[in-house]
C-alpha cells in the first residue's frame, strides 16, 4: 500500500471534478438523459485511467466480496481491472441517476418498496425514526417515495458548504438542496436539527458505513467482509439520545433502471447505559457491517465508497 493510500479517505485531496460535474450538468440541462449518460460514461472512463488508488481500492473490496460464499457467482467471475471498470460505471450511472431525481421535468419509473408497512406504522403512531443508510445504491432514491408517503424524509450531509458536487446539484433541480440537514453548521446544531425533525414525527436518513470527512468521533472495530473497519457511533448515540427507533434503509438500483428501496426495522430502542454502552454499541454495529455485507454480495458494484476502509492496525476510538 502506498503512503498516499495509507492516509485517511478524508485526507485525500478532492480531485479536479468541478469540470466533468459542470459538463455532465449542462449537457442533462439542455439534452436530457441519453446524451448525457454518453458524456458520463467518458467522464467516468477519464477518471478511472488517472485515478489508480480507487482503482486498487475498488479491486480490493471486490476480490473481498469474491471470497464470500455466492460473491463469486453475483459477480460472473474472478474481479479484475474490467470489473473495476464497470464499478465505476456504475457509480456514474448512480450520478445520473441522481441529476434525474431532483430534475423536476424528468419521469423516473415508480420504486418498488419493501418494508413500507414500517414507515406507514411510524406515521399512524406519529413517531419518528432514524434511517440508517450506507454507500450502497443511492439513497437519493427516497424522493420517489416523498412524493407517496406523507412524512417528510430529511438527509444528513457531512460535506462542506462549498462543496463542488452539492453546488452543481443545486443547478439540476430547485429542490436538491431541501430537506438537508448539514453538519457543517456545527455538530450540535445539526443534532438539534435531527432531534427537532424526529420529534415532529418525520425520518431522517443518515450514513453509517463511513466516519464523516475531518470529524473525529467515538468508534467500533467491526468485522466486514473478511477484514476489520471503523464504524461511527454517531447515528445509533443520536438515535439513543432521541429516544426513537433505527430501520435500515436501501435504495437499489434494478436492471430495468427502477429502484427498489429497502426498510427493515433494526433497533426500537437503543441503550445508552455507561456500563454497557461500548458493548450495545459494538454489537449493533457488528449487525448493521453483517448485513451490509448481504446486500453487498447481491448487488457488489453499487457501493460506491472507493475508498481503503480496511485498516487493520488501527484501533477502534473510544
Amino acid at each position: 500500500m502506498t503512503r498516499r493510500e495509507r492516509r485517511p479517505w478524508h485526507g485525500l485531496k478532492e480531485r479536479g471534478t468541478t469540470w466533468g460535474l459542470r459538463l455532465t450538468v449542462g449537457v442533462f440541462r439542455v439534452c436530457g438523459r441519453g446524451p448525457t449518460a454518453v458524456v458520463v460514461h467518458l467522464v467516468v472512463a477519464y477518471f478511472w485511467l488517472t485515478d489508480p488508488p480507487r482503482r486498487r481500492a475498488s479491486l480490493e473490496y471486490l476480490k473481498r466480496v469474491a471470497a464470500t460464499p455466492g460473491g463469486l457467482a453475483t459477480l460472473g467471475g474472478t474481479p479484475g481491472w474490467l470489473t473495476t471498470y464497470r464499478h465505476f460505471q456504475a457509480f456514474g450511472t448512480s450520478i445520473l441517476d441522481r441529476f434525474a431525481l431532483v430534475s423536476a421535468k424528468t419521469a423516473f419509473p415508480a420504486p418498488t418498496v419493501h418494508g413500507q408497512e414500517h414507515l406507514d406504522q411510524l406515521a399512524e403512531q406519529g413517531r419518528g425514526a432514524i434511517l440508517l443508510g450506507s454507500h450502497l445504491g443511492n439513497l437519493e432514491a427516497c424522493r420517489l417515495l416523498a412524493k407517496e408517503h406523507p412524512v417528510p424524509i430529511h438527509a444528513v450531509m457531512h460535506a462542506p458548504e462549498t462543496d463542488r458536487f452539492r453546488l452543481v446539484m443545486r443547478r439540476t433541480g430547485r429542490d436538491s438542496h431541501q430537506r438537508v440537514i448539514h453538519t457543517e453548521k456545527g455538530a450540535i446544531q445539526a443534532a438539534f436539527d435531527i432531534r427537532a425533525a424526529v420529534e415532529r414525527g418525520e425520518l431522517v436518513a443518515i450514513l453509517g458505513d463511513r466516519v464523516a470527512a475531518g470529524q473525529r468521533q467515538p468508534t467500533s472495530l467491526v468485522s466486514f467482509f473478511g477484514g476489520d473497519v471503523l464504524l461511527p457511533h454517531g447515528p445509533l448515540v443520536l438515535a439513543g439520545l432521541i429516544g426513537c427507533p433505527v430501520l435500515l434503509a436501501f435504495g437499489l438500483r434494478q436492471p430495468g433502471g427502477s429502484y427498489q428501496l429497502q426498510f427493515e426495522p433494526f433497533a426500537e430502542h437503543v441503550e445508552l447505559e455507561r456500563a454497557t454502552r461500548q458493548q450495545v454499541l459494538s454489537r449493533l454495529l457488528q449487525a448493521y457491517a453483517a448485513r451490509l455485507e448481504e446486500q453487498c454480495t447481491r448487488v457488489p458494484l453499487q457501493w460506491f465508497n472507493f475508498h481503503n476502509v480496511w485498516h487493520e492496525d488501527r484501533r477502534a476510538v473510544e
